[in-house]
């Protein structure tokens, strides 16, 4: 039996300044006018749904599908490096200096360190590897292919 402490950190918002997940999933629908005047189009349906929280997810989850439509995971996760490379190189820093410190101490402490997230795991994944912790264990989502999405 081991003696280390196992410390779980949460990605979004502990370590990152914001929900990256969301952040990249509304710039792929921005990237294409045509995405985001399908998510529009269908507004009065989605608005409702995300108004209840039992079925908010479906809203999200259209989204989502609209955003990732006709794209190969291989694509997926090449747009997913280069949003990393984009945020990386603005003018805000996208990892938050106070969480990524604590992670750091636990790591020199020889604590076991996870990450988790509901973030989609290339994407957290490029990031951490931008921020120097690519050697952190990741437990992330993952994407489903539905109807070309």
């Amino acid at each position: 039996m081991s003696d280390r402490t196992v410390v779980v950190f949460d990605f979004d918002l502990t370590l990152t300044r914001w929900e990256t997940a969301s952040r990249f999933f509304k710039g792929l629908l921005r990237r294409q006018p045509w995405r985001l005047a399908v998510v529009a189009l269908v507004l009065p349906v989605l608005v409702p749904l995300w108004v209840v929280p039992q079925t908010r997810q479906r809203s999200i989850r259209f989204a989502v599908w609209v955003a990732t439509f006709g794209r190969s995971r291989q694509a997926l996760a090449a747009l997913a490096v280069a949003h990393a490379d984009a945020v990386f190189g603005g003018q805000e820093p996208v990892f938050l200096a106070q969480g990524v410190e604590r992670l750091r101490q636990h790591l020199a402490q020889g604590d076991k360190v996870v990450i988790a997230t509901g973030c989609w795991e290339p994407l957290a994944r490029a990031l951490l590897e931008r921020e120097g912790l690519q050697h952190v264990p990741l437990v992330a989502s993952t994407l489903r292919p539905y109807l070309g999405g």
